[in-house]
């Protein structure tokens, strides 16, 4: 999926009355490890780097994984996250992470995002909680995005304490 979309989705998800967070994996902070049923993560880089953990950090929680049709996409924006190139043992690494993930979870593909209805279904599914369509709409004519320095600084802040 790509980035813009995760902090789309993460964006409508909190609007919509679950507290949802993006990119928690490489912190790990507390709340990695819910304790109600009203939480949520979209981070691509969890299926990535490390399935079993992920599954087990929210066994008992609808797990899902959002794709789109091309990996080395998905590469390149952890890539430019990061920071870092990756190395072809790291990537083919990341490609049989991806591959054991998306076997063990029910897949909603990128573009069904485009579709107030899928969106809507999607959040039932994830939360047992109706959608609100007219916020869905409204999220429908925004493009998010993170902003990928500033968030590398903030980052390396939480590092530091």
């Amino acid at each position: 999926m790509p980035r813009c979309r995760t902090a789309w989705l993460t964006a409508v998800f909190n609007a919509l009355g679950s507290r949802t967070y993006h990119d928690v994996y490489v912190t790990k902070p507390d709340y990695m490890y819910p304790g109600t049923r009203n939480f949520g993560v979209i981070d691509p880089a969890v299926a990535l780097i490390d399935p079993f953990e992920a599954l087990v950090a929210f066994k008992g929680y609808p797990v899902w994984h959002v794709y789109a049709d091309d990996f080395d996409d998905r590469i390149r924006a952890l890539e430019k996250w990061s920071g870092h190139p990756g190395h072809p043992e790291q990537i083919e690494m990341y490609r049989e992470n991806l591959a054991k993930f998306m076997h063990q979870t029910p897949g909603f593909h990128v573009d069904l995002l485009d579709d107030s209805e899928q969106v809507a279904t999607l959040y039932q599914t994830c939360t047992g909680a109706d959608a609100d369509m007219e916020i869905i709409e409204i999220f429908q004519l925004l493009k998010i995005e993170e902003h990928y320095p500033k968030a590398k600084r903030l980052l390396d802040k939480m590092k530091e304490v």
